[in-house]
């Protein structure tokens, strides 16, 4: 018998959502028993929209087995023309079937992945099992499944319900657009609940922004040719511009480590050999806990992780890169874009927008609370991190799908840059230069975004807000790539800008170098605790003093770099690899006009810094003696230090921080 067009596609309809009430049994039973072994709560699995469509981690599952349902329905309405009515019931079973069982594995093999198989694990399989069994035993109990259209006829009992959910289509998606806008409709919720602030309180908020990977002479208030920061710029013309902001490292763990407690890196010791921080320090979230503040950390790059030691202190800490890989989806679809589609339809790995969103989200559920109390928000942003994009919109130049393959490859692995059958010319470098500073001029957008929500929650006026960066970037500086191996300006200068009218001088401009060292002490300065860091003997005045400090010192500690480059280029490495360019630890001090480099493997520069910031000329050979007064000085600081004794952590990285870093550079 042969059916009629109306027909088929009414059977195509309804068989397509005849699926998804089983489906979506299934993914609201996984998110529960996922919230139960993860550390996602139910408000990240349910509540918390990100990605493309805003929507939350469930949201996104629902969106991928809706897909599969409208799968099997096309295949049905294509093979009704083929087969007979007993073969077509019995397709129908067996389509059922396939579609539920693709469901499972797809939540299993991604739970196993991201997950690993743990005790917890074990659980998790045998409640998902329930659900499972629970589905099947709806369908034995309603005899088989049926597509047919109810009858007026009182049906009662598990027949009852699969006949109403199985024929009525409109019922699915008004669910599934319930789940889908969720995280909107939670928000404007709390914005509704939340309490307007009403003038300005006497304890400041605090606001620490942390651009990961931007040296400071790309951002245009620091005289760059382009005008790359409009909106840094004019929050910079309102408060302090640092012009010599100085970083104690060359990269993200000591850095961000260095940030958090006041302390050198050879003090907190959390770099290549020990990326975690220890919890013998006091980090600037537990202080200001403990005076009463309500604290939360966002940070998107995998390295300053709660797994890292990183998110001591903060009461609530999330970690951005993970939600988009929870989902499936997106990681899926940007698999599917990097294979099929040209370069600049990647999937970055970065995450501004959702960081934005969420920190208004959270400050909506902090006000809906009703509780006068200052928060603290540390907030980390990757956009400016190779690899770099192409973004039509904020873009300096339009490159070629040419340009772009050729500077992939170091794109995407930086020390093949060292290899003669991938090193990058010039013209090269300065396309990917040029993509850097459209990722730094986007990510000024979205940092604009968030000073305006500031000034428009009447926050800003009382929000003491640190604007700076962990490390700069090399693009074929000094015969570098990336941010390993050197403590050159190109790495060490970085932007720092500080607004709070209310206790620092506006529209100031600093010539004097600093540390971002002194934030936590600038930070208790603020709170008149002048003495918050007595025992770790920091020998730096805060920001906010117009102390001159007499010397600045920074430390780049690198275990084994020829493994990381062998590892990175997948070759042995030539002669050139094995040379002092990349084999030795680093250490430095500014004084004055003077600049001393130290290198384990003996060679010693000297530059100065006052005529010649990029040093490009080292003058030690012609000021022997200078250069030995500073060496003694550096030997002098380093012997000084207070060291504090501890066992180093291992913390192994979970599934998702392995496969970002990898995808960042760090892990080859």
């Amino acid at each position: 018998m042969t059916r009629s067009i109306s027909e088929r596609k009414s059977s195509f309809i309804t068989l397509s959502f005849a699926y998804l009430p089983s489906l979506f049994l299934i993914a609201g039973w996984d998110a529960l028993v996922y919230a139960s072994v993860s550390k996602f709560t139910l408000d990240d699995i349910f509540l918390i929209g990100h990605g493309t469509f805003k929507t939350s981690i469930f949201g996104y599952w629902l969106l991928l087995f809706t897909l599969i349902g409208f799968v099997c329905g096309a295949g049905r309405w294509v093979l009704d023309h083929f087969l007979s009515d007993r073969k077509l019931k019995f397709f129908n079973i067996f389509l059922y079937f396939v579609t539920i069982g693709s469901a499972i594995s797809l939540l299993i093999g991604y739970r196993f992945f991201i997950m690993g198989l743990t005790s917890a694990y074990m659980e998790y399989v045998l409640f998902l099992s329930l659900g499972l069994l629970f589905v099947f035993i709806l369908d034995y109990v309603s005899h088989k499944p049926t597509f047919e259209k109810s009858t007026k006829k009182p049906i009662q009992g598990l027949f009852a319900i699969k006949n109403i959910v199985l024929n009525r289509p409109g019922l699915h998606l008004a669910f599934l657009l319930i789940f889908l806008t969720l995280p909107s409709l939670h928000g404007i919720f709390l914005r509704f609940l939340s309490k307007p602030i009403s003038g300005i309180h006497g304890t400041p908020n605090i606001v620490l922004l942390v651009m990961d990977a931007v040296r400071a002479d790309c951002v245009s208030c620091y005289q760059h040719e382009r005008n790359t920061t409009p909106n840094l710029d004019r929050l910079a013309e309102k408060g302090t511009l640092f012009l010599k902001a100085i970083s104690p490292s060359a990269w993200t763990v000591p850095a961000h480590a260095s940030i958090f407690t006041g302390l050198f890196p050879s003090q907190h010791n959390a770099g290549w050999k020990n990326s975690h921080l220890h919890d013998n320090f006091m980090t600037l979230a537990e202080y200001l806990q403990e005076k009463g503040y309500r604290t939360a950390g966002f940070s998107e790059n995998p390295f300053v992780s709660a797994s890292n030691g990183f998110a001591q202190g903060f009461q609530e800490f999330f970690e951005m890169y993970a939600y988009r890989l929870h989902t499936l989806w997106l990681p899926v679809i940007g698999k599917l874009s990097q294979r099929f589609f040209s370069y600049k339809h990647q999937w970055t790995r970065e995450y501004a927008e959702d960081t934005v969103n969420l920190f208004k989200r959270w400050y909506f559920k902090q006000t809906a609370r009703k509780k006068e109390e200052p928060f603290f928000a540390f907030l980390n942003f990757m956009p400016p991190h190779l690899p770099n994009y192409p973004r039509p919109e904020f873009s300096f130049f339009s490159p070629s799908k040419e340009e772009l393959d050729i500077i992939e490859p170091v794109n995407l692995v930086p020390e093949r840059h060292y290899l003669p059958q991938y090193k990058l010319k010039e013209k090269q470098l300065d396309s990917m230069r040029k993509l850097y500073l459209g990722d730094i001029a986007y990510l000024d957008n979205k940092m604009g975004e968030l000073i305006d929500f500031l000034e428009n929650q009447n926050l800003l006026e009382n929000t003491f807000l640190i604007i700076t960066s962990d490390h700069g970037e090399n693009f074929g500086d000094h015969n570098l790539i990336e941010h390993q191996f050197c403590v050159y300006n190109s790495l060490l200068h970085v932007p720092l800008i500080i607004h709070y009218p209310n206790g620092i001088e506006s529209a100031r401009i600093e010539n004097r170098p600093v540390s971002t060292l002194s934030i936590f002490q600038t930070i208790a300065e603020l709170l008149n605790d002048k003495d918050a860091l007595p025992s770790y003997n920091n020998p730096l005045s805060p920001l906010s003093q117009n102390g001159n400090e007499t010397y600045l010192f920074a430390e780049y500690d690198h275990p084994d770099p020829l493994r990381m480059l062998r590892d990175a280029t997948n070759i042995e490495a030539d002669a050139d690899f094995e040379g002092p360019k990349f084999d030795r630890h680093l250490k430095c001090v500014f004084a004055g006009p003077y600049k001393f480099i130290w290198s384990s493997s003996g060679r010693y520069e000297l530059f100065n810094v006052d005529i010649d910031w990029n040093e490009r000329d080292n003058i030690i050979s012609e000021n022997e003696e200078h250069a030995k007064e500073l060496l003694n000085i550096l030997i002098e600081w380093e012997k000084s230090l207070w060291r504090p004794e501890f066992q180093r952590v291992d913390s192994p990285l979970d599934k998702i921080s392995e496969q970002v870093l990898k995808s960042l550079g760090y892990i080859k």
